[in-house]
């Protein structure tokens, strides 16, 4: 079956419209009532309950003062190291390794510094993730870079929700 073709009004045998339609006095009068959308409508934003805020922990802020802590140990060995090396290196001719080490040490103490003032915002969880990294792999004197930085890695880790 093939109707008429477009933009062609069917023919008035077909019952269109029907007879009677509309009804009389439609709409009734006072529709829609005063302060509602017309039908076919959807409500406007004032309808729509606010969405609630998402709570956020604690745990971005935490790892980042433990990071920055760590990473200020990591600094400090390798502050020590970089004197030590100079040290070495006048008195006896090498020490090398000690340099290269403290260079290293504070590089990577950097990194986490950067990281854990990340986590402290809340932003950019990947560079705060990679310098809760660098934290654990710095060791930091008597393996405290180490520490925090495992304890922060785990807890950045953890709260990546929390970040933007």
């Amino acid at each position: 079956m093939q109707g008429p073709p477009y933009g062609v009004p069917p023919p008035q045998s077909a019952g269109y419209p029907p007879p009677g339609y509309p009804p009389s006095g439609y709409p009734p009068s006072g529709y829609p009532p005063s302060g509602y959308p017309p039908p076919g409508y959807p409500p406007g934003p004032s309808y729509y309950p606010p969405v609630p805020k998402k709570s956020e922990s604690q745990l971005p802020l935490v790892a980042g003062i433990i990071l920055i802590i760590g990473a200020f140990a990591a600094i400090g060995e390798g502050a020590v190291l970089l004197i030590f090396g100079a040290e070495m290196e006048a008195a006896y001719g090498f020490g090398e390794l000690f340099l290269l080490c403290g260079i290293i040490e504070l590089v990577f103490g950097l990194i986490a510094l950067v990281g854990g003032a990340f986590a402290v915002q809340r932003k950019m969880w990947a560079l705060a993730l990679t310098g809760a990294i660098f934290g654990l792999i710095s060791i930091g004197f008597l393996f405290i870079g180490s520490i925090c930085g495992l304890i922060a890695l785990i807890m950045i880790a953890i709260s990546k929700d929390d970040f933007d």
